[in-house]
């Protein structure tokens, strides 16, 4: 009875017209909610060309033979009116997305610019001083010149070892005649070291302090000479010499790597001597040690 139908309206099933012509394929969907209820949903969809129609028909009353007749009436109308829809304009795909950016190109993940640098070595500076030592306990002074180099061996610790070398000398006239000394010591330091300003970056003016235990050990000679050689023997000797120091010096930079020093110094004579002229004491390396010095030193 649908086949008649769709005929009459010029359709046939299967996709086939009434002259054999291939045609648009329609799906018809019938909803039946159950067999006792008399309304039924009618969709007609037309896949290729995506025509879609739907309708409820309510089929009450009618006996059987006229419900099927109806039905396939509406359901050819329903075909014929489906056709009769404008097919649907074809939706433009989107847009393919762009490509994702060349982040490496863009720097995001550009390769890290590396370059080597050569090893930074210790630090090494060259130290000069000109000074005096006085022992008050003695009345006794030394002058003389101190000489030696200073090593920073991590730039990254506040540290610095200093070696030197030291020279000192004095001569006293008395009553009794000329009594000359001489010193000579090798000295070990470990000293805490800092620096403040812009001299500490590299460049500019700065300061810079050191503060730290120095240990001194050495040798002196000691000779009297009698004014009157006739009353009064003269003679002569050594003596070894330990002092231990507490030394404190500050530094101010002059330009680029060369820098003037303050130097003080606290001690304690740990071995010396004393000079005697007679029944008075007139000098010598003993007890309490004070220390004074002023020069340059220069970064290697």
């Amino acid at each position: 009875m649908l086949y008649v139908e769709l005929l009459d309206s010029g359709l046939g099933l299967l996709g086939r017209d009434g002259d054999g012509r291939q045609a648009d394929t329609g799906l018809v969907v019938l909803d039946i909610p159950a067999c006792d209820v008399p309304e039924i949903y009618v969709l007609v969809h037309f896949p290729e060309s995506g025509r879609s129609l739907g309708q409820h028909y309510d089929l009450s009353g009618q006996s059987a033979p006229e419900r099927a007749r109806n039905l396939a009436i509406a359901i050819a109308e329903l075909v014929d009116g489906t056709l009769g829809l404008p097919a649907p304009q074809a939706v433009a795909p989107a847009p393919a997305p762009e490509p994702a950016p060349d982040v490496t190109r863009a720097g995001v993940f550009a390769p890290l610019d590396v370059s080597l640098q050569p090893m930074r070595r210790p630090a090494w500076s060259v130290r000069v001083l000109a000074g005096v030592q006085a022992y008050p306990t003695t009345t006794g002074q030394l002058y003389g010149l101190q000489v030696g180099g200073l090593l920073r061996p991590s730039r990254s610790v506040p540290l610095r070892i200093a070696l030197d070398a030291s020279y000192r000398f004095d001569q006293d006239t008395s009553a009794l005649g000329t009594i000359s000394v001489r010193s000579a010591a090798g000295e070990l330091a470990l000293l805490y070291s800092g620096e403040a300003g812009r001299r500490s970056t590299g460049t500019g003016f700065g300061v810079g302090w050191d503060l730290g235990l120095r240990i001194a050990l050495g040798w002196a000679w000691v000779r009297g000479v009698p004014s009157d050689q006739d009353s009064v023997i003269g003679n002569e000797g050594g003596a070894f010499v330990a002092i231990a120091w507490v030394q404190g010096a500050f530094r101010m930079c002059l330009a680029g790597s060369t820098w003037l020093v303050l130097d003080l110094q606290a001690g304690y004579v740990l071995s010396g001597f004393e000079v005697q002229a007679g029944d008075d004491l007139t000098g010598g390396q003993s007890r309490l040690a004070l220390g004074l010095g002023i020069g340059l030193e220069l970064e290697l």
